[in-house]
């Protein structure tokens, strides 16, 4: 009986080990680094082309960004370019994420560090445009990370999709399927994709720029997400008034 708890047990182990291994350290053992002026870039000699080519984009964005989201820091951002989605998904999520990981997952931050396929290599629902996009869209997230780590997804995804110039097609937007309020709220990565919220979150984000301007959205990350203080209106009107909003923009 104990030597059955004792295999048990040292499978368990072997288990939590192979799944967690690959998320102890985000760097491959073959990557090498470059810095820019506010980016140290790590990637893997194959992509060294299209991993300088992100240090420009994310240099011409920074300045924006940052102004935008009355931003400052004067380290350098660190970007984690993977050669293939699977090894993206295994360094956020560990073995199992290499199979639960959707298709359309090409990009993620870990604080204030971001990942991101290579463009080379996005897999089968992505270009090396829309890639070199979520470059800037995981840059928003590292920097909504520092000013407010607990805002949430529905605000955080909108801001970065928007920052990013990731305007949905407007034929994928209508009322009638647009996220509930209860919807809006949820922190689950996959619902939150699958609910349409990165195109949805985009309009939101648009509303509250052409009702308010984002310096409003900038307030509201800095003081507690207290809606009413932000906009003079509770996270629930804002939201029916969106939904007018779609109505009458889409």
């Amino acid at each position: 009986m104990r030597k059955n708890w004792y295999y048990a047990i040292l499978i368990i182990v072997l288990l939590t080990v192979t799944q967690i291994y690959p998320m102890l350290n985000v760097k491959t053992v073959d990557m090498v680094s470059e810095e820019t002026e506010h980016f140290l870039l790590n990637f893997e000699e194959v992509d060294r082309l299209v991993a300088l080519e992100i240090g420009q984009v994310l240099e011409a964005k920074k300045a924006d960004i940052d102004r935008t989201l009355n931003f400052e820091n004067d380290g350098k951002t660190e970007v984690y370019i993977y050669p293939d989605q699977g090894t993206l998904h295994g360094k956020k999520y560990g073995m199992v994420g290499k199979i639960i990981a959707p298709e359309w997952y090409i990009g993620d931050n870990i604080g204030e560090q971001v990942l991101l396929v290579s463009p080379s290599n996005p897999g089968p629902m992505h270009s090396y445009e829309s890639v070199m996009l979520a470059a800037v869209h995981e840059y928003v997230h590292t920097v909504v990370y520092q000013i407010n780590k607990k805002t949430p997804k529905w605000i955080n995804e909108g801001l970065a999709v928007y920052l990013a110039e990731q305007q949905p097609d407007s034929n994928s937007i209508n009322k009638i399927y647009a996220p509930s309020f209860k919807d809006t709220r949820t922190n689950n990565p996959i619902k939150f994709g699958n609910m349409g919220g990165y195109e949805y979150s985009y309009t939101y984000m648009r509303f509250l720029d052409s009702q308010f301007g984002l310096e409003a959205v900038s307030t509201l990350l800095r003081n507690g997400l207290d809606y009413e203080a932000a906009f003079g209106y509770t996270e629930e009107e804002l939201y029916e008034m969106w939904i007018v909003y779609l109505e009458k923009v889409y």
